[in-house]
């Protein structure tokens, strides 16, 4: 049975993705029972999965929808932050695989900047969409730099919640876990995507922004994602190096955005374990006490 695991930064549609990878009778994927620094090794067996806590909000939820499935194929485990200890968990698990869906950058920050700014949200004050992006650059380069590029799919979510290849691409990640896609699931799918209700809200992000986003320039991989749908890592090689390296070459020119920011060190102290060269090159240049270092997994 395949083991896998679904991430993607925050408010990038994981959750929506876990429970389409659901409506297979033969795959489950629960929603943050485990976290990324969890034990996962022998967990992923129905009569062991539910051992110890778990997010409450989806505990029984996902515990009823397990009791429903037979011959399973694949079990899994959806967390946003798996991204930070990437090497650690897929290599705790057996024939681990990991999806991974990429949303525009510009949207998942918008859904931060709304989250942030909603009082009676429990949201942190002041975790905005400069710090969705510092993830999406920081989850591209654990992935790229991953022992387990090969067995990790990229999801494009603009491509499999919209438009006309839905399908196609819902069937690709069936696929990539081993279980054959089916039309009556497919409609399931289907209906539930076209069920969601559509909001119109208005745009949510500044130019200071926008301005970060065209900095960090990752639209060669989500352009990439979009345009395959669903396409494993190891096939981005390029596009990976491309920004990367760009970034790289223009990290000083992101500091200034970060700076007087309330929330960096907080941030910073919650991605110690992932040593991140451009984040301790942020906090040596804001004269920011640098994330204490310890080693995990790799």
């Amino acid at each position: 049975m395949i083991e896998f695991i679904v991430s993607g930064v925050a408010r990038s549609g994981t959750t929506a993705l876990a429970a389409a990878l659901c409506l297979h009778p033969q795959v489950f994927c629960a929603t943050e029972h485990l976290r990324p620094g969890d034990d996962h090794r022998g967990r992923f067996r129905p009569d062991r999965f539910f051992q110890g806590t778990g997010h409450q909000g989806f505990l029984e939820k996902d515990k009823e929808t397990l009791a429903g499935k037979r011959e399973l194929v694949a079990i899994g485990n959806k967390h946003p932050h798996y991204f930070n200890r990437w090497n650690g968990v897929l290599d705790q698990l057996a024939d681990g695989r990991a999806l991974f869906i990429l949303r525009e950058p510009l949207d998942v920050m918008a859904s931060w900047n709304r989250r942030a700014a909603n009082e009676r949200d429990p949201w942190s004050e002041g975790r905005t969409g400069i710090f969705a992006l510092l993830d999406m650059i920081e989850a591209m380069r654990a992935i790229h730099a991953s022992r387990h590029a090969a067995a990790t799919l990229f999801v494009g979510y603009e491509a499999l919640f919209f438009g006309e290849r839905c399908r196609e691409v819902f069937d690709a990640a069936l696929r990539f876990l081993a279980a054959a896609p089916d039309d009556d699931i497919a409609r399931s799918f289907l209906t539930q995507i076209a069920n969601q209700p559509k909001l119109e809200r208005p745009p949510a992000v500044d130019r200071n922004e926008v301005a970060l986003a065209e900095i960090a320039a990752l639209s060669p991989l989500i352009d990439a994602v979009n345009d395959s749908g669903a396409i494993p890592a190891d096939r981005l090689t390029g596009q990976a190096d491309e920004v990367l390296g760009r970034i790289e070459s223009n990290k000083a020119a992101l500091v200034p955005f970060f700076a007087g920011k309330t929330f960096l060190p907080r941030y910073l102290r919650s991605r110690r374990s992932t040593e991140s060269p451009l984040l301790r090159f942020i906090a040596d240049a804001l004269d920011l006490t640098p994330p204490a270092t310890r080693r995990m997994p790799r």
